[in-house]
């Protein structure tokens, strides 16, 4: 059995406290990699 889920990006946000916790970069901003309205299937397999 094949499972597929779409994923799309609605909104980018930025918790400056995560960032400070987390990131090596603290003031890094928000993420240059998605943009909203991005879109992506993730597909699985299960047996």
């Amino acid at each position: 059995m094949q499972h597929e889920c779409r994923i799309t990006v609605l909104r980018t946000m930025v918790f400056p406290d995560l960032q400070e916790e987390y990131l090596a970069d603290p003031r890094s901003g928000k993420c240059p990699f998605f943009k909203v309205g991005d879109s992506f299937i993730l597909k699985r397999s299960v047996s």
